[in-house]
């Protein structure tokens, strides 16, 4: 109140309001990373912020010129600020991408796992599906090398699990942002000598360049807001001929209605953190970072809620066959990449 009647006394009234608007509209910008860090505070609702002069109406309307004048600043104060939270800035959006996933799968890091790989026997499916095709490329490696794996968002660990029995001379290592999950992981690994696994974000992985001869994600850099941070990451710690298998949800027209229409009702905390790309955007990325494609391929035409909620055999019969028949090119949801690293 007392800055706003400042900005009335003012001999430079615009130039004080301009200021004023400015200052709010910078501070709105930080008002959701400010929220979703100080979840109690709520500065962005309206009553909460021209509350202080619903109490001391009586003395606003003694000399209502000034009272509407300190009303509309306000007012105006507060606009600005919404103005400045629907515009956060790339590097503020990147922050509060990373908590909201930290806090997501903190809340599951025990279930994740079951619910989308082990509860039905859809999610079984998919589950053996996916270890297929990774084992198809897998053959082009020796079985016996003695060689250093990077498992990037590993969740419940499935993918460390296939590493470790299919390269029984390696060393894998984990990387994931939630500490639940990594508590889980030490736990569920705890008598094998071979695995390790930290806490760590894969757009700032905690390892020293030229650390890794093999890379898998899977079902994970979907989370990551920059994306093309995370493939200059993965080629950083891969050696000179590392490779990498990755896999991506790919953005096709299903997605766009799934997401736009709502199809399936409320989207999921999960669905709504994924970060969807096309092909050749994705490609781009790929080949800026210097990595030489070696595979890239569209799997599993029909969407993956369907198969969650999968429980009998006759229904995952019906959505094979229409898996089957679909065409992959125009109805795959999901990316499959292996990359080497050249340079």
């Amino acid at each position: 109140t007392t800055k706003a009647v400042i900005t009335l006394s003012s001999k430079n009234r615009m130039s004080s309001f301009r200021n004023r608007w400015t200052r709010m509209y910078k501070r709105g910008q930080k008002m959701p990373l400010f929220n979703l860090l100080h979840p109690t505070s709520n500065q962005l609702r309206p009553l909460k912020r021209i509350d202080p002069y619903i109490q001391k109406f009586r003395s606003l309307i003694k000399n209502p010129i000034v009272g509407l004048s300190l009303v509309f600043i306000k007012v105006m104060d507060l606009l600005f600020l919404n103005i400045g939270a629907l515009n956060v800035t790339k590097k503020d959006k990147q922050i509060i991408s990373a908590i909201k996933n930290k806090t997501i799968f903190e809340k599951e890091a025990g279930l994740y796992q079951k619910e989308f790989f082990e509860k039905t026997i859809g999610a079984k499916y998919v589950d053996e599906a996916e270890k297929e095709i990774v084992k198809k490329y897998l053959k082009n490696i020796d079985k016996n090398a003695c060689i250093k794996i990077l498992d990037i968002g590993p969740g419940g660990g499935r993918w460390s699990k296939l590493m470790l029995n299919y390269f029984p001379n390696s060393e894998v290592f984990a990387c994931d942002l939630s500490e639940g999950m990594v508590r889980d992981l030490k736990q569920k690994f705890k008598k094998e000598t071979r695995f390790k696994v930290v806490v760590g974000d894969m757009q700032k992985l905690p390892f020293k360049d030229d650390s890794f001869d093999f890379v898998i994600s899977i079902r994970a850099i979907k989370y990551a807001q920059n994306q093309k941070k995370v493939f200059e990451e993965i080629y950083r710690v891969l050696k000179f001929n590392g490779k990498g298998i990755i896999e991506l949800p790919y953005l096709n027209f299903i997605y766009i209605l799934i997401r736009k229409f709502k199809i399936f009702g409320k989207i999921s905390e999960y669905a709504n953190r994924i970060v969807l790309s096309d092909e050749k955007k994705v490609k781009e990325i790929l080949q800026k970072a210097g990595f030489k494609i070696e595979f890239f391929d569209k799997f599993f035409t029909v969407p993956a809620t369907f198969y969650k909620n999968c429980k009998s055999e006759i229904y995952l019969l019906v959505l094979n066959k229409i898996d089957f028949v679909l065409p992959r090119s125009i109805f795959g949801r999901s990316l499959f990449i292996t990359v080497k690293k050249n340079g």
